[in-house]
């Protein structure tokens, strides 16, 4: 495997389909990587925009813009859970040679969307051991 110099990371995951919106996740494991000197971008709450203008296109540009200027999309899901933009990220950032690493539940079953990624399945969905984790993966 190549060797990437890593500096920025896109904290990529379930939004829509999760009760705090993935926020918790990315404060915790967003801190652990700071802390392991690294620079973080996450989607939740980077914009507040009119739930009823049609901005989810807008959106989308956006965050794959953000994406590109990215070393690395770090995924987390902790359980089966409804997602349909993080598996577009994660397609997205394939074709653009983004490299992707995915910290997944162990219960989960296999997605198609896993074949071109790096995995990581993890035994628990306690925040301090995922960011212990997500530090190490992306230390690899």
């Amino acid at each position: 495997m190549n060797v990437i110099e890593v500096n920025w990371i896109y904290l990529g995951g379930p939004i829509d389909a999760v009760f705090d919106g993935g926020k918790e996740w990315r404060q915790v494991v967003g801190t652990e990587l700071r802390r392991a000197g690294y620079n973080c971008f996450d989607p939740f709450g980077a914009y507040h925009f009119n739930c009823s203008s049609s901005g989810s296109s807008e959106l989308d540009r956006i965050n794959r813009y953000a994406l590109l200027q990215c070393d690395l999309l770090l995924i987390y899901i902790d359980r089966e859970q409804f997602t349909v933009g993080t598996f577009r990220e994660m397609e997205f950032a394939v074709q653009n040679g983004v490299p992707v690493k995915v910290l997944i539940n162990n219960s989960m079953r296999h997605h198609v969307a896993f074949h071109d990624v790096e995995i990581r399945r993890i035994v628990t969905d306690k925040l301090d051991f995922v960011a212990q984790k997500a530090v190490e993966f992306v230390n690899e």
